[in-house]
């Protein structure tokens, strides 16, 4: 393979409009993965056509890790036929201890379903969750059950949308037609529960849902689950282990409504605990739109192309999150909790 100025296979894809760059000598033709490069697909359009070797092994913005030149090695096209299928698809020039890709992997079998295979990972299981793929993924044997563990990003408003408005006219319905004040006690403060105090009720809802975003993300979804119990490997790996595992798969992003509605209830029940039940209907709607709002983030940050400073940064943080420091960064739709308890990943503006 020659270099960057005399190249016909890259003069040639260039005058289709390809996206092309160049590693160590070898043209790679990413249009296909643009739009699912975690750090956006502006980058590498601001490269095109040109050598990014030296970027890539720079530490600004971020360390491009084994992952990512696993990821790259998939559209090495320096070698093709007349039809343009690849010939050559093993990326000898980025060095085999340079690349992690499910080419390279030996511990599961991609084209089986990957649930069953779980507890037999042990001790790799969790080195291996954090080394990402680009690809999609079958967890389950039956179609009915696989169904059901995927979720496209517009069923969340869809389905919880309405569900909030619902429970928002019922808090209005229990308050105006109960036959006494709707009276509250939090910390020994007798509080009348009136329509006008709903709203601070769903903000404070909201704040909770923020907090709760932290430490499950932090604590359950990033828990390390012991080689040795099997049944809480698969249970990390269906939470959020199937996520790190394939970031860039559309339809395993956001929640699947049947875990989601579990939560859902569990959540409002526990308010119900402690609160009258307009105050915690009041309460689930604020976390409810938290929820929304998060879900939706998540997937924006990962697929779409954020306009304005604050989702950049956002999209930064959480790549680096997902390529770097999987201990660090479990503020999503905000970084605000990852202050007080000392997660926040440094050096993302």
């Amino acid at each position: 393979m020659g270099g960057t100025g005399d190249n016909s296979e890259l003069r040639q894809r260039l005058r289709k409009g390809r996206l092309c760059v160049i590693h160590s000598g070898n043209v790679y033709d990413v249009t296909d993965f643009a739009d699912r490069h975690p750090g956006g697909k502006e980058w590498l359009e601001k490269y095109v056509g040109q050598d990014v070797t030296r970027i890539m092994e720079d530490q600004s913005p971020h360390k491009h890790t084994k992952a990512a030149f696993g990821i790259m090695a998939k559209y090495r096209v320096d070698d093709v036929s007349e039809q343009g299928h690849k010939q050559n698809g093993e990326p000898q020039s980025l060095g085999k201890d340079k690349f992690y890709s499910m080419e390279t992997d030996t511990l599961v079998d991609w084209s089986k379903p990957i649930m069953s295979q779980i507890p037999s990972l042990g001790d790799e299981y969790y080195q291996w969750v954090h080394e990402p793929v680009d690809t999609t993924l079958r967890l389950f044997h039956y179609d009915f059950v696989e169904t059901f563990s995927k979720c496209p990003w517009f069923m969340v408003p869809i389905i919880w949308v309405p569900v909030a408005l619902f429970m928002l006219l019922r808090c209005y319905t229990n308050i105006t037609t109960s036959p006494e004040p709707v009276l509250w006690h939090p910390f020994g403060i007798e509080l009348t529960v009136t329509p006008v105090a709903m709203f601070p009720l769903v903000f404070f809802g909201g704040v909770l849902w923020t907090f709760c975003e932290y430490t499950l993300h932090r604590w359950l979804f990033h828990m390390r689950p012991p080689s040795s119990v099997p049944i809480l490997m698969s249970l990390h790996f269906i939470l959020h282990g199937q996520h790190h595992k394939t970031p860039m798969d559309r339809k395993r992003l956001v929640f699947p409504t049947v875990p989601a509605t579990i939560f859902a209830t569990l959540i409002l029940g526990l308010y119900g605990l402690f609160a009258p039940w307009p105050v915690a209907q009041a309460m689930f709607v604020g976390t409810l739109i938290g929820y929304i709002v998060y879900d939706l983030t998540h997937y924006y940050i990962h697929h779409g192309t954020p306009f304005t400073a604050y989702f950049r940064s956002l999209k930064r943080y959480h790549v680096k999150h997902h390529f770097e420091q999987q201990q660090l960064g479990f503020g999503i739709s905000s970084k605000f909790w990852d202050y007080p308890f000392g997660t926040v990943i440094p050096d993302v503006d």
